[in-house]
């Protein structure tokens, strides 16, 4: 894991044991049990239910711990006042109250008189779809939709066209896509249909708005002018936005369509092509002056690149995955609204190797499959249908001509076996990417490979400077059993840096974070890949390209944005071809190139101390002493920073006020005792570092003004003040250090704060409890908890029966469940580990 400093203890140490998490997924075996188990650990409503301490909670998507737990008595554990806990309490057992287990009828009778339970396959199950929130509501897998802010089971699942129809009307037969759906638009009144975003009304009738009547996503990208929409659930097929203008003018007009031939459709920045301005005002677009192109920004910083990329088509992408009713058909658009943004070079399938363009994108395609066909790529044998053959192309048609036909010719199957896929792609990078173009497998599944040790071997013949990524799509927003061991797999089969070339994601994440992610530095795979290619200071570059600040100002095009703390287009761009506004603008200037940028740095322009004084830009600047006697204008250190973040990253050494949120540069920072005591601020050498003097008022207003520093007949540290570093003050047992606001210090722990019994047990961390021999509050110790019903009670601890003595032992919540096992822990001690992290010094 590569995580903040602050996040250590709350997403590695306290996750040691949770089999839903990478690390606990290896140490823990959750089956399915009716014990108790810590209720985080339960990833469904089945599990969750069937655990008699825990409650699913369709709020949170999360298994909760049942109230049950909480009392201590059997009055109070079978208080009819309570009903809906349905607790019982365990009298011969370990006197604890728990949950009544659910549907546990032995009879069809018992369960059918229960509204929560059904009789089906001779068992008494609970009632499908009884589920209060979407994302509950559409994991479940017995068949649930969501609509109308309820989740009930799905109606019209009929699979012929003669049970459809006879259904009492109810449902209709979509004949492209061969399924069975509920009919639409059937309201007799105008605002009933116009409420119905799938509607229109025309007077006196109610008819169907263009492209609903596709009710599967495959049919529905398969007509020209129709997109699936996923913002509403359920999912549905519309027209696209620009299909709407039938007349070329009226398309052109719109600066998001274009007209292509017959049909308008959304506009890409290759509109742009030879209008650098017009493209540079486009903030979704960038500039590429080697190339005199306009490209997609995300695409702005790739180098020539070679892609081959091997996806899943066995029938595990046949089912629903989020709002997608197949996930193929629903990868399939993707990666065909992908080509089109991509900068392609335009070369041919049947480009030689030695003329291969030195600049732009390649793809192939590969499909990976069962057992009995493993891999799948065209056929280049109509001349009517370009298709590239699964060979590198970087020819739209040929592209799109592939994945038309693997749109029409999935694989399916069980099982993938990808060896021979591997295969394919070393002999299409090693005879057709010459050395100067980047090099690329990406692989997307939806499950384990089952040829493992064959596909190692495949892969270890790539050249080694062939990155490897892979991505596994999950059909839910939650994890299974099987996506995590799916995951732990894919991550061993990528490049050694696995957790830059890997990600486990949701299939409408896949565009975001992996297709149009590839050259972009913020996201995890462009990172990776463009590694080894920083760009220079001054350098024309996407404005996401830049991570260092300097870098970003120095980009003429770019402007660093305190609050999202990153780099982004710079106003001036707006102006796109306007040459008079932009130069009206004080803070542009007009290229050489025909664009509008921001004007250079101005603090190095300035030649005169008055001059440098006078300006307030980002800041403002300082007159410095550079040598002797030589002064330079530079930026000010520090207080142009308006995030903390940034602040605290600045080389100059600043530091963060969190209550007026402004960064101002450190005090007292000077290496050497001399520096200290001879400086202009009010410092003093201790031990082995300068610090600020506190405490040293002579009269009590202005010893308070020091939030150190309190007033008894002197001016004196508050306890804890007095230490000044982390180090110290954690050797202090009633200090701790306080990184809830900025600059961090040093203070009484936050037990000790509480002077009374319950404001400690009512600590909202539950971090606290109350000293009774001693009367005050101290951190809490769940193993001085020495029975199961008050350790139950808390919280913050949990009953772990796995120990021998005395039936079970008080732990922290934590680490609940753990088994028996030892932890050897490395720990960095490298002088990298010395400098500030957060707000630690």
């Amino acid at each position: 894991k590569n995580i903040a400093i602050d996040n250590l203890k709350e997403e590695v140490f306290d996750k040691w044991c949770n089999p839903n998490t990478p690390w606990g997924s290896w140490l823990v075996d959750l089956k399915a049990t009716d014990s108790h188990l810590p209720c985080s650990f339960h990833s469904g409503s089945p599990e969750c239910n069937r655990d008699s301490g825990c409650a699913w909670n369709d709020g949170l998507v999360a298994c909760t711990v049942t109230p049950c737990l909480q009392y201590c008595s059997k009055n109070l554990c079978e208080d009819l006042s309570d009903p809906a806990n349905r607790c019982q309490f365990n009298v011969t057992g370990d006197s604890t109250c728990t949950k009544e287990k659910i549907c546990a009828y032995a009879d069809e009778q018992g369960c059918m008189a229960d509204y929560e339970c059904m009789w089906t396959n001779d068992r008494c199950e609970p009632t499908p779809c009884q589920h209060h929130t979407e994302p509950a509501c559409v994991s479940d897998l017995v068949g649930c939709e969501w609509a109308d802010d309820k989740c009930t089971v799905k109606k019209c699942l009929y699979t012929t066209p003669e049970n459809c129809t006879n259904s009492d009307g109810e449902c209709e037969w979509d004949p492209t896509a061969s399924v069975c759906g509920p009919k639409t638009c059937t309201h007799t009144t105008e605002k009933e249909c116009t409420d119905d975003v799938k509607c229109d009304w025309e007077n006196p009738t109610c008819k169907k708005k263009k492209c609903v009547e596709h009710l599967e996503e495959g049919s529905c990208i398969s007509e020209a002018g129709c997109e699936w929409e996923v913002d509403t659930s359920p999912a549905y097929c519309k027209e696209t936005y620009c299909h709407r203008w039938t007349a070329e003018a009226n398309c052109n007009l719109d600066a998001a369509c274009a007209w292509d031939g017959s049909i308008c459709v959304p506009s890409t920045c290759m509109r742009n092509n030879g209008k650098p301005c017009d493209c540079a005002a486009d903030p979704s677009c960038f500039w590429v002056e080697s190339r005199k192109s306009c490209v997609e920004a995300a695409f702005g910083a790739c180098p020539p690149l070679d892609i081959v990329v091997m996806f899943d088509g066995t029938d595990s992408m046949q089912g629903g995955f989020g709002r997608h009713p197949n996930g193929f058909d629903a990868l399939m658009e993707m990666l065909k609204d992908w080509v089109r943004s991509l900068p392609l070079n335009g070369d041919s399938y049947i480009v030689p190797k030695t003329s291969a363009k030195t600049a732009g994108t390649r793809v192939a395609f590969v499909q990976i499959g069962p057992s009995v066909q493993p891999m799948l790529v065209t056929s280049p044998t109509n001349p009517a249908t370009p298709s590239a053959a699964g060979l590198l192309s970087g020819d739209l048609n040929q592209l799109l001509g592939d994945l038309a036909f693997h749109s029409a010719n999935m694989l399916g199957g069980n099982g993938r076996f990808m060896e021979k896929a591997a295969t394919h792609a070393e002999t299409v990078l090693s005879s057709q990417s010459p050395t100067t173009r980047k090099q690329v497998v990406l692989m997307l599944t939806s499950g384990k490979v089952s040829d493992e040790d064959k596909l190692k071997l495949a892969m270890a013949t790539l050249d080694p400077t062939v990155q490897v990524f892979g991505a596994t799509v999950r059909r839910l927003s939650t994890r299974t059993t099987e996506d995590n061991a799916a995951a732990n797999q894919m991550k061993a089969l990528v490049s050694v840096t696995h957790a830059e070339h890997f990600l486990d994601l949701e299939i409408d994440e896949l565009n975001e974070k992996v297709l149009s992610a590839l050259c972009d530095r913020t996201k995890t795979f462009g990172a990776a890949m463009l590694k080894d290619m920083t760009p220079a200071s001054g350098a024309n570059q996407p404005c996401s390209t830049y991570s260092v600040v300097g870098n970003c100002r120095a980009d003429t095009g770019c402007v660093w944005s305190e609050s999202l703390l990153q780099c982004t287009a710079h106003p001036c761009r707006s102006h796109g071809c306007d040459q008079t506004a932009c130069t009206a603008d004080t803070a542009c200037e007009w290229t050489q190139e025909g664009s509008c940028f921001k004007k250079p740095p101005t603090c190095p322009g300035q030649q005169t101390q008055p001059t440098c004084d006078a300006v307030t830009e980002n800041g403002g600047c300082a007159w410095v002493m550079v040598d002797v006697n030589v002064y330079r204008c530079v930026e000010k250190p520090c207080v142009g920073h308006h995030a903390e973040d940034s602040c605290i990253t600045d080389p100059n050494v600043c530091e963060w006020n969190s209550k007026t949120s402004e960064c101002t540069k450190k005090e007292c920072t000077y290496s050497t005792e001399q520096e200290c005591v001879a400086a202009p601020e009010v410092c003093e050498w201790s031990v082995d570092h300068c610090k600020k003097k506190r405490c040293t008022a002579m009269d009590e207003t202005t010893c308070v003004v020091d939030d150190a520093c309190e007033w008894d007949t002197v001016c004196k540290f508050k306890k804890c003040r007095q230490h000044d570093d982390e180090q110290t003050c954690d050797h202090d047992k009633d200090c701790h250090w306080d990184v809830s606001e900025s600059p961090s210090k040093c203070d009484v722990k936050v037990c000790l704060k509480y002077t009374s019994e319950g404001a400690c047990e009512t600590d909202p961390e539950l971090r606290c409890s109350w000293d009774v021999a001693n009367n005050k509050c101290a951190d809490k110790d769940c193993s001085e908890i020495t029975t199961p019903c008050p350790c139950n009670k808390d919280l913050g601890c949990y009953w772990d029966t796995s120990f021998n003595v005395n039936g079970g032992a008080c732990v922290s919540g934590s680490f609940g469940g753990c088994p028996l096992m030892d932890v050897v822990v490395l720990v960095d001690g490298t002088t990298s580990m010395k400098s500030a992290f957060g707000r630690h010094g």
